[in-house]
């Protein structure tokens, strides 16, 4: 198994198992309830990326590891997205899944962290984000 490999199966045991434990408990009091989600408008995906971004670097400020602190930051904003908006966005045909959710939602907080709490973002990561950030620009370029 590749280090890639290794690193993904990690990622997934630490931050998805508990994340969808909680969308799993989430839909289950969601369906008792009379309010059904709507999709997420900009300013509340941009509130919710605020939230993260502050939460992991409160996190990080008391001593958590990355890994603690980002899966601190992802537990607050996955259960208020999943049970409000059913992973749903505005203007998108197809609800997100949580391992979308999760990527999507890691890689904003890295990148504003490295420049909001950029000590509490260790060198590893912050070369995996260039690197991927340098293949999302080329994908774009190439359309």
């Amino acid at each position: 198994m590749n280090s890639s490999n290794f690193r993904v199966k990690i990622f997934a045991y630490l931050f998805l198992v508990p994340i969808m434990s909680a969308f799993i408990a989430g839909n289950a009091r969601a369906q008792k309830s009379a309010v059904s989600p709507s999709p997420a408008t900009v300013d509340e995906m941009n509130t919710y990326m605020f939230m993260s971004i502050n939460t992991f670097c409160q996190a990080s400020d008391l001593g958590l590891d990355f890994d603690k602190s980002m899966s601190t930051a992802l537990a607050g904003v996955s259960s208020v997205f999943s049970q409000k908006h059913g992973f749903m966005i505005k203007g998108q045909d197809k609800k997100l899944t949580g391992k979308q959710f999760v990527n999507q939602t890691v890689f904003n907080v890295v990148g504003a962290a490295l420049q909001a709490c950029p000590k509490s973002i260790p060198a590893d990561k912050k070369k995996e984000f260039n690197s991927m950030l340098k293949e999302i620009n080329k994908n774009v370029d190439k359309k």
